[in-house]
């Protein structure tokens, strides 16, 4: 069986496939998925790992794929032994291939479709932020830009690129990956994980650097001579709300937490304080 990240994973749920796939010892996912319909595929399958919440999710939650179930191995033919179970070296087995994200509809860097008659969000491809189909973007993150590739068949699409040098301090709990970009720097998270917000990091300009005009180098890239590259400009903050002394603003197409003024405990914009 081959798998394409982005092309659903479709099982017959006939007895015999059961039996081909529960057949082996039972052996938990390492970091099973939660909030699951049910628990049936959070355990190791061989060759495919950690399947995690293929048959949906509780209510208020949906079934969301995760980009980090697949790998690029220097052997993508080979396999490697997670206690005592086979799994497919194109396979992260401590990442679960379906979540269940809190919410109706599908996140920045995802789209709609179904899963054995489930809703189901499917990604849209690396820094893709909206797209009709994988690698068939029609937005990108900041620090990424479109550029046109032949889908399988023939028909152009624009995919999502990058610079290829990766976030000197790659921002936690962020649903994409993160890389520099010139003049930029790095941009950091615009999606993040249930329970974190996207806000707005003050140590991203550094006007205190001593460099005065123009840029400077960072693995051959040209910096703002204001943005220090180690500082994202976006990382995500644990909560459902903005802290105190920061209000929600859309950056663009992102909704993140935006610093009050200096003093200021509650606001409506930079300068709108009302505490």
């Amino acid at each position: 069986m081959v798998f394409i990240p982005g092309v659903v994973l479709q099982l017959l749920l006939l007895p015999r496939v059961y039996s081909l796939l529960f057949g082996g010892p039972v052996v938990p996912c390492p970091k099973p998925a939660q909030n699951c319909l049910k628990d049936v595929f959070n355990r190791v399958l061989e060759n495919l790992g950690c399947l995690g919440c293929q048959m949906g999710c509780q209510p208020g939650y949906t079934m969301t794929s995760n980009y980090k179930y697949f790998t690029e191995p220097d052997n993508p033919g080979g396999h490697y032994f997670f206690n005592g179970v086979p799994v497919s070296s194109t396979v992260n087995v401590s990442e679960p291939q379906w979540l269940c994200l809190r919410g109706d509809g599908c996140r920045d860097g995802f789209y709609s479709t179904k899963l054995n008659d489930q809703e189901a969000c499917s990604w849209c491809g690396k820094g893709c932020a909206s797209c009709t189909s994988f690698n068939n973007c029609d937005r990108c993150f900041s620090g990424f830009s479109l550029n046109p590739h032949t889908l399988p068949g023939g028909e152009t699409a624009e995919m999502c690129t990058h610079s290829h040098v990766p976030c000197p301090s790659a921002p936690n709990n962020c649903l994409h990956d993160t890389f520099v970009a010139a003049g930029i720097g790095c941009t950091g998270c615009q999606s993040c994980a249930d329970g974190y917000m996207v806000t707005y990091n003050p140590r991203y300009m550094n006007l205190s650097s001593g460099r005065l005009a123009g840029t400077y180098d960072y693995m051959g890239l040209q910096i703002n001579h204001v943005v220090d590259v180690n500082e994202p400009r976006f990382h995500c903050v644990a909560g459902d709300t903005c802290r105190e002394g920061w209000y929600q603003a859309f950056m663009g197409d992102t909704l993140i937490c935006a610093e009050c003024s200096e003093g200021c405990a509650q606001c409506s914009s930079r300068t709108g304080c009302t505490k």
